[in-house]
């Protein structure tokens, strides 16, 4: 019968014989023949007990548990999945040293492994931070690679990576597979470092305050008769660990993305870091971590921040090392607020649609300028949000002209003078340039100040009404009569031709406001035609 060894005696125990980085052996032998834990209580205190021993349950208590997580079959489980773990002899000498069982599996002929902890009610995970380690030990005789998961950080115990439907984790350490017990201690950081985005409790899951998925979890692989014996799990807050601070900085278009002038979040009692900046409509911006790791929205493209966002405070998934830009599309004053764990952030404030007064209004593009930002051409306001221009589009590549508006001309003396006007800058809603074609002459156009795409029109003479209330645009061609021209599409060709030959067959008798008439003398004959046919050659 093995020693039961007081409190006392395990804190004189030190940490030794370190295997690898997170791997150290459980146990050693002293003179007395007696198995001495290795694990350093000395430095351990706020207990999370997951699946411990009773007398490692009694130390822990004497010394202070921050949350108990112990099975107890109410609302506590431990589930093996559909079968495929079934229960072999789990007795003998513990990683602690005690005559005490340790959870012993051995994987069935289901293929496939699994088992997990979850708490019914969910767990509040809020106290942990880089301070806290997890801990479990484990034995074995074989060289099989497991995976193991904490929420969404999952990581291999074993020399080789365990790939679970495609999904490769990453080795945490191996251990040698003599048959004694070793222990592995996972610092909370290095779990956020293995969770996709780095996010350990996603926010469909209930979040770190409320997390209701398997909070720890073990898959083995598929071969059967493989064996997973592991034993004491828990968490525990390590003294020795000094926890900084981290800083977290806010950066954009509102300071030219310029990381000597980036703006320092504060935190706050509740940990989350907050800062508040006017930007204007338009404006992009990003986090950036003390290590200057980039941190955006967690998504394909630039994330537009929208108004539901914005009133009802719905949390943005962030991206670590990496992520989109944020956009604001309405200019204002924005507090924004980052929860580091899970990294989702929060915009407040309030939300005003541009323009708040009727601003002026510049047409600008191939119109004038060829696209020099800091020259437009003014359309004339009306009350009520309403513009308007009677405008010659010129023919700037195949017939077409390319234009968009903006509501503000930029310093011709600025090094970035699209970035000064780009938050006022507005044009269509549409994927690419926008085709506008005759069949559309008063029809609205929608346009948007949030990735708004140039129009592109017939080069010719326009009226252009702009409703900035509205957001829409309506446009009318003028067609000028020209000698020949009996379609009224504005130019002499043969289509005008062949219409001149049909009315004249009688084969067309519609309304051509007298454009047939060529020659401007009597009705339409055979001299409108020899009219039409000398433009046509240049005479």
């Amino acid at each position: 019968m093995k020693k039961f060894f007081t409190l006392a005696a395990m804190l004189l125990a030190v940490a030794s014989m370190a295997s690898a980085q997170f791997v150290t052996k459980a146990l050693y032998e002293n003179e007395d023949l007696e198995q001495i834990p290795t694990f350093d209580w000395g430095k351990a205190s706020n207990f999370v007990p997951i699946a411990v021993s009773g007398s490692v349950f009694e130390a822990m208590d004497q010394l202070g548990i921050q949350l108990d997580l112990g099975v107890n079959d109410v609302n506590r489980h431990l589930y093996v999945w559909e079968g495929t773990y079934v229960g072999i002899d789990g007795s003998g000498i513990n990683s602690f040293g005690m005559e005490e069982s340790h959870i012993a599996l051995e994987v069935t002929s289901e293929g496939w492994s699994g088992l997990g902890f979850i708490d019914d009610n969910g767990v509040d995970f809020s106290f942990l931070d880089d301070s806290y380690v997890l801990h479990f030990a484990i034995r074995s005789t074989d060289n099989v690679s497991h995976a193991f998961g904490f929420g969404k950080a999952a990581f291999t115990v074993g020399g080789t990576a365990f790939v679970d439907n495609g999904k490769t984790y990453k080795v945490l350490g191996d251990f040698p597979r003599d048959g004694e017990w070793y222990y592995y201690d996972i610092p909370y950081s290095v779990l956020k470092q293995v969770a996709p985005g780095g996010i350990v409790f996603p926010e469909e899951k209930g979040g770190i305050t409320n997390y209701v998925d398997n909070f720890l979890w073990i898959l083995s692989g598929g071969v059967q008769g493989t064996k997973l014996e592991i034993d004491n799990i828990f968490f525990y807050k390590d003294n020795t660990i000094e926890v900084e601070e981290p800083a977290y900085y806010l950066i954009g278009s509102f300071n030219g993305w310029d990381q000597e002038t980036q703006v320092e979040m504060t935190k706050g009692e509740d940990g989350k870091y907050t800062i508040t900046q006017a930007m204007d409509a338009g404006a992009e911006f990003k986090l950036r971590d003390g290590e200057g790791n980039w941190i955006g929205a967690n998504s394909d493209g630039n994330f537009i921040v929208t108004k539901e966002q914005v009133e009802n405070g719905i949390p943005i998934n962030m991206q670590v090392d990496g992520g989109m830009n944020l956009q604001i599309p309405v200019a204002g004053t924005w507090t924004i607020t980052l929860d580091p764990d899970p990294m989702t952030l929060v915009i407040s404030g309030e939300w005003v649609e541009e323009p708040a007064e009727d601003p002026d209004v510049y047409i600008l593009g191939n119109v004038v300028g060829n696209w020099d930002p800091s020259v437009g051409t003014l359309m004339e306001k009306f009350e009520d949000g309403i513009y308007d221009i009677e405008i010659d589009l010129v023919d700037a590549y195949e017939g077409y002209s390319y234009f968009s508006f903006t509501t503000k001309l930029a310093d011709p003396e600025s090094n970035d003078p699209w970035g000064d006007i780009a938050p006022y800058r507005f044009g269509a809603v549409s994927e690419g340039d926008f085709l506008f074609t005759p069949e559309m002459d008063g029809e609205p156009i929608s346009l948007t100040y949030t990735n708004g795409q140039a129009i592109k029109a017939p080069a010719g003479k326009y009226v252009m009404s702009l409703f900035l209330n509205d957001m829409q645009l309506y446009m009318n061609r003028i067609i000028e009569n020209k000698p020949g021209d009996v379609d009224g599409s504005g130019e002499v060709d043969g289509n005008d031709l062949n219409m001149l030959i049909n009315i004249l067959l009688g084969k067309d008798n519609d309304d051509h406001g007298g454009r047939e008439n060529v020659d401007g003398q009597g009705g339409v004959d055979g001299n409108d035609l020899n009219a039409l046919i000398n433009i046509l050659l240049g005479k």
